[in-house]
């Protein structure tokens, strides 16, 4: 059986990205005010910082699946 701790520590070192992610950015976003509903806090948070990161984590995801893919269907290593 293969090592598979640079797995788990990749898979945390994404998990760890994505939630602190939210937390970087120009402005200053109170996380209180945020939970509470309150602008325009709220919407920085929710309906700007957090789509985008979901994305791009989706997006990231989707491209490493699609490169196992391509490394898999030509058996090779650098595909």
């Amino acid at each position: 059986m293969a090592n598979r701790r640079p797995i788990w520590i990749a898979a945390i070192a994404a998990l760890v990205w994505i939630c602190l992610a939210p937390l970087l950015g120009p402005s200053h976003v109170d996380y209180g005010r945020a939970a509470a509903g309150l602008a325009p806090d709220r919407q920085i948070l929710f309906d700007v910082r957090i789509p985008r990161v979901l994305l791009a984590a989706l997006a990231g995801g989707t491209l490493a699946v699609c490169g196992l893919l391509f490394q898999g269907i030509l058996r090779d290593a650098l595909a």
